[in-house]
């Protein structure tokens, strides 16, 4: 969201912007390889899940991967 605000403040394209938040979202979501969960069915698995991507977030980095894409 703020990669999206950012460009919407600079007057940057709708493409610029979802290109940006695509991004963003792609490194969030690889970065929640080093957080344990704290809510969910994960939470019960502790420090094993470490290592792995949170599901939520990968999706979320699809999505704005293909609102990306599909914006000429």
């Amino acid at each position: 969201v703020a990669a999206i605000r950012e460009a919407a403040d600079a007057g940057k394209s709708i493409k610029v912007a979802l290109d940006g938040a695509a991004i963003a979202a792609q490194k969030g979501a690889v970065s929640t390889k080093d957080f344990t969960a704290r809510f969910g069915r994960a939470k019960n698995l502790g420090e094993r899940v470490l290592g792995t991507q949170d599901p939520g977030a990968t999706s979320m980095s699809y999505l704005f991967q293909g609102f990306s894409a599909g914006v000429v």
